[in-house]
């Protein structure tokens, strides 16, 4: 098996996020997700430390098919969410049960910060 180092982009995420909004402009975009203009402009330069995981989640689910959110924050595996993922041979095998001790980390009420899934995908190297 590869041995795959996860890590994030903050830089590389916001040019995807950019990717999913496709046409639509920031403020279009921004008020599906609950965010305003300015918030998502600084989402897509890079420039939001932590984004919340329920925002990265909120993003996904803006496409139909829904985005892979391992695509999303890591730039692995394939964009959408049902197509040959299991045979992409750049997928960790370890990120579905990452996501699935993602979804069980509560931080700051029912966020879940993005470097808190940095230290837990750190501690799987």
């Amino acid at each position: 098996m590869n041995n795959i180092n996860l890590y994030f982009n903050l830089l590389e995420i916001g040019k995807r996020i950019k990717l999913v909004r496709g046409k639509l402009n920031q403020a279009d975009f921004g008020r599906k997700l609950g965010l305003s203009q300015a918030k998502l402009s600084l989402l897509e330069a890079g420039r939001v430390k932590k984004p919340h995981a329920e925002l990265l989640f909120k993003i996904c689910m803006q496409s139909d098919p829904p985005i892979n959110l391992q695509w999303l924050v890591t730039g692995i595996g394939t964009r959408y969410v049902g197509r040959s993922i299991d045979v992409d041979p750049n997928v960790d095998p370890r990120f579905e049960l990452l996501i699935s001790q993602i979804r069980d980390i509560k931080k700051e009420g029912d966020y879940v910060i993005l470097g808190k899934i940095q230290e837990l995908v750190e501690s799987k190297e």
